[in-house]
C-alpha cells in the first residue's frame, strides 16, 4: 500500500515545475503547475521536459522550466525561497499523505529540506 501511495505522490510531483534563470543559476519563481500560456508560448503545459529545459527556441535563451524532481544540484536556492515554496507545494498537493511513512527519507524533500 505504501509503495502505491508513494508512486501516486511522485506522479503528482511530476506536475510541479520551477522557472530557472540559467545565467544567474537560480530559481526565479516558486513551484507551480505549468500554465497553458506563458510569455509567448501557448500550450506550455503540453511540451515535453526536453523542450522546457532549453527555451532558446522560443526566444528565452537564459530560462528553463524544470520539473521539481529534476532541478540541477548546483542551483542557488535561497532560504527565503524554500519557505515560500513549502507553502506553495502544500497548496498544490493538499492531499499529500504522509501517514504511514516510516522513515524520514520517505518524506517530501527538496535539496535535503523537509517540505512535508
Amino acid at each position: 500500500m505504501l509503495k502505491n501511495q508513494k508512486q501516486k505522490e511522485e506522479k503528482k510531483m511530476n506536475d510541479v515545475y520551477v522557472l530557472i534563470d540559467t545565467r544567474l543559476n537560480q530559481i526565479i519563481c516558486p513551484p507551480i503547475k505549468l500554465p497553458n500560456v506563458w510569455a509567448n508560448i501557448i500550450g506550455l503545459s503540453l511540451l515535453s521536459d526536453e523542450k522546457l529545459i532549453d527555451l532558446t527556441w522560443a526566444g528565452h535563451p537564459n530560462l528553463s522550466w524544470r520539473n521539481l524532481n529534476n532541478v540541477p544540484i548546483d542551483i542557488d536556492v535561497p532560504d527565503s525561497w524554500l519557505e515560500i515554496s513549502k507553502n506553495n507545494i502544500k497548496q498544490l498537493l493538499p492531499d499529500f499523505d504522509v501517514e504511514g511513512v516510516k522513515t524520514p527519507k520517505e518524506l517530501l524533500t527538496f535539496f535535503n529540506h523537509i517540505i512535508m
